[in-house]
């Protein structure tokens, strides 16, 4: 069939191409080609041909009596003029006109030649001869032009004549290519022709050569869509493969021969396979087997599923390992693919050390889940923390517990008696501090094994190994040295108040030499010793500046005690900063201006109002001098846009009202501040 179209292709392409030929040679025949034609006026003479065109450029080529080459004067549509004023004199002269096209000559006509025919008429004709001249001029140009239509239609029809034979030719063989074309597209020639070709076209008998052999999927309940169906010889060469649709089935063609029909089943069927042989349409059913999904459930004594536990599942009597994922998720569930049609047994595997192995248990065809409860093997593992050499323990410290040959890694925090007790799986263990607070302690590693229910101590000592800059310790000399020399100019006198404006002043350094001693409460934290210290010497600057001040302007204060006779006092302790405060600021410092502002706040004022209540039996001004010191610590507190920073100025200017009030309830400075014997 394809290669009749073809034929039929190529037999009207010929006859076609043999016309254009015929045609194309006409046409080339009849296409005007022009004739240069030209006339005298006087000194003008005027050339004419069809394809001169305005705005573009000529050149003339004269010979006879004025040779030479010239550009025309004037061009026009169809003509040009050249005016010289010996052309008057001239009889005969021959011309060639050319096209000039980027500098090129172009010839656009052969040579011809024109006669004057003006030579020798009376030069100043009388009116009436002139207008006869004219008219005979004119006669004579309508003349020439009605010549050089005849000339053009000879020219014409002396190209086809003069191309008779060729054109013959071609019509000749354009006539029998088309004939032929006609003869083999059948639309001519005898009928009893036609019969013949018929029969031999088509065979009298048609002969089946494939049947359609359609494959149905089922599991007895329900179609089964979108299964591979492949469709191989009795060699398992393939020859038709498909996939069933959401009936269940898929049609084959195929020829006359015995076929195997292999189906996948999928993630929930059994494969199959089944011999067929093919002699006519046929319809296959075929029910597939469910495959059976079983889970294998691993918890422990108190429920909690347990992963990383090999699970086996195995053939019965062959001991193969039933395809699946053998090992517990983080839901202590392992998942296995298994035939009905076999049986299996599932244990686990004995090389978990962590609990004791119970038996296998055996999974029936309906089974979908199964249970185990493992007991853990434990011990007892007890640490405690200690500071290296004194005995002391610590509280809040992290300590890590990294079981030999896993990667399962235990935390436990010392507790206020630093210590922590656990029961931890039997094995072997390293215990140290927890990986990041190395910079301020050096530790004690230590190996234990721990056996099933036995308690292990540990004692891990603790050796500070934080250090200070030698700047710090510079700046907080600076500031003991102001508070002694200040205390110094104005302890002439009872020293009962000087002395607990120098310990006021002196607080903040204490806590600075605590933090350098012993900085158990950054383990952990996210700040360092460092940027505590250097924002507490940030308030300190205020702090010992204005108790510095203090002191020596107010040294008349002691004047009661010589009044009174009160005795003397030679030490004065006020408080010191809180640890639990201490706490909260090292572990939210970002945090701890926001939580604590307004509290802060509240107790500013509320000092102010209980001061103005004492003002009537107290000698107040070193209080309200103490207390302005708090004020304008807070200013600055409120004012710094460094919210860490801002934490710490608040926590010192916290315990600062508070050394505010012990002075108005101290009995021994509230004694020197009494105005009733004055």
């Amino acid at each position: 069939m394809r290669g009749e179209v073809i034929n039929r292709a190529v037999i009207v392409f010929l006859v076609v191409l043999a016309w254009a030929l015929l045609l194309v040679n006409i046409v080339d025949a009849a296409e005007p080609t022009g004739e240069l034609n030209g006339t005298f006026d006087g000194d003008k003479l005027i050339l004419k041909h069809i394809n001169i065109t305005e705005g573009r450029q000529y050149s003339i080529k004269i010979g006879g009596g004025y040779a030479g080459e010239y550009q025309p004067d004037i061009v026009n549509n169809g003509y040009i003029e050249f005016n010289k004023s010996e052309l008057k004199n001239i009889k005969n002269i021959s011309v060639e006109l050319y096209e000039i096209v980027n500098g090129t000559s172009n010839k656009i006509s052969d040579k011809k030649s024109f006669s004057n025919q003006n030579i020798g008429t009376d030069p100043n004709p009388t009116p009436t001869e002139t207008s006869n001249e004219e008219s005979i001029s004119d006669s004579s140009e309508t003349s020439k032009e009605s010549e050089n239509k005849t000339a053009n239609s000879e020219s014409i029809f002396s190209k086809l004549f003069s191309n008779i034979f060729f054109n013959i030719f071609l019509i000749i063989l354009g006539l029998i290519c088309a004939g032929w074309a006609l003869y083999k597209l059948g639309f001519i020639g005898s009928k009893r022709d036609e019969e013949p070709r018929r029969i031999s076209r088509v065979p009298e008998v048609a002969v089946q050569t494939s049947y359609k052999l359609r494959v149905e999927l089922n599991d007895g309940t329900a179609r089964i869509p979108d299964r591979i169906i492949e469709i191989t010889n009795k060699d398992r060469f393939p020859k038709a493969n498909g996939k069933s649709d959401l009936n269940g089935s898929y049609t084959f063609e195929l020829p006359k021969d015995s076929y195997i029909i292999n189906v996948k089943g999928g993630e929930n069927h059994e494969d199959y396979s089944k011999e067929i042989k093919l002699s006519g349409d046929n319809l296959s059913t075929i029910t597939l087997v469910k495959k059976q999904h079983l889970q294998v459930e691993v918890v422990d004594e108190s429920g909690k599923p347990i992963t990383g536990i090999y699970v086996r599942v195995r053939e019965f009597g062959s001991g193969m390992d039933a395809p699946g994922n053998p090992e517990t998720d983080i839901n202590g569930i392992a998942r296995f693919v298994l035939s009905i049609k076999k049986k299996y047994t599932a244990s686990i595997n004995a090389l978990t050390q962590d609990y004791g192995i119970p038996g296998s248990v055996e999974i029936t065809s309906s089974d979908t889940s199964k249970k185990f409860i493992l007991k853990r093997k434990e011990g007892m593992l007890e640490i405690t923390v200690t500071e290296q050499g004194k005995g002391q323990t610590f509280a809040g410290i992290p300590v890590i517990a990294v079981k030999k040959g896993t990667n399962q890694v235990l935390e436990f925090i010392s507790d206020s008696n630093g210590m922590m007790k656990k029961r931890v799986a039997v094995g072997d263990y390293t215990i140290k501090i927890k990986p990041g607070a190395s910079q301020l302690y050096e530790a004690s590693e230590k190996q234990v094994n721990v056996p099933e229910n036995i308690l292990v101590p540990v004692t891990l000592d603790l050796r500070f190994s934080y250090k200070a800059s030698d700047q710090t310790i510079t700046a907080i000399n600076k500031h003991y040295d102001k508070l002694k020399n200040s205390f110094n100019e104005v302890s002439a006198y009872d020293r009962c108040i000087p002395l607990f404006f120098k310990g006021v002043g002196e607080r903040p350094l204490k806590l600075i030499e605590r933090i350098i001693k012993r900085p158990v409460e950054f383990l952990g934290s996210g700040t360092t010793p460092d940027e505590i210290i250097n924002h507490i010497l940030s308030a300190q600057e205020i702090i010992s500046e204005e108790i510095s001040r203090i002191m020596r302007e107010k040294s008349n204060v002691d004047f009661y005690f010589s009044i009174q006779n009160l005795p003397q006092v030679e030490e004065l302790n006020v408080s010191d900063y809180s640890q639990e405060k201490f706490n909260k600021l090292v572990q939210d410092l970002s945090n701890y201006h926001k939580n604590h502002f307004r509290e802060i706040g509240n107790k500013l004022h509320d000092i102010d109002s209980e001061l103005t209540d004492l003002s009537r039996s107290l000698t107040i001004q070193p209080v309200a001098d103490l207390w302005r010191t708090a004020q304008k610590l807070q200013e600055y507190c409120n004012n710094e846009p460094d919210a860490r920073k801002k934490g710490v100025m608040l926590f010192i200017n916290d315990k600062l009202l508070d050394h505010v009030k012990e002075m108005y309830t101290m009995e021994v400075v509230k004694e020197r501040l009494k105005v009733s014997l004055l």
